[in-house]
């Protein structure tokens, strides 16, 4: 069994801001979507749609929905993201576990959700 998707529900502004952000920072593009009654976005990586927006006017940004707390993806190109991150003036924060030999970085959407990106151990 593996993740198949999130979904973020919110207004179609944020939407729009978290749109850019995905493809921007992780170069997902704007895919299929069926026609449902509410607007949004699927955004795909290669062939998987991973990421589901959806226009909802009843979800705001808040500091925490439930005990939910972030999605991690998995990178290969650590120099290029950092360079990405910079480049959109996105803030982040690196840390090591030489244990597991990873790095991970946490940045934060637009919408507030809280993202881990893991890549093989980096100095």
């Amino acid at each position: 069994m593996h993740i198949d998707h999130i979904n973020i529900r919110a207004p179609m502004s944020t939407l729009e801001l978290e749109r850019r952000f995905f493809c921007d920072i992780f170069n997902f593009n704007v895919g299929f979507r069926p026609e449902f009654n509410d607007r949004g976005y699927w955004l795909y990586d290669n062939d998987s749609a991973v990421i589901h927006l959806t226009e909802s006017d009843r979800n705001t940004i808040n500091e925490r929905s439930g005990c939910f707390d972030h999605v991690a993806f998995k990178h290969t190109e650590f120099c290029p993201f950092i360079k990405n991150l910079s480049d959109f003036d996105i803030s982040y924060s690196k840390s090591n576990i030489p244990e597991l030999g990873i790095t991970q970085v946490f940045l934060g959407s637009p919408a507030g959700l809280r993202i881990e990106v893991i890549f093989s151990y980096v100095e």
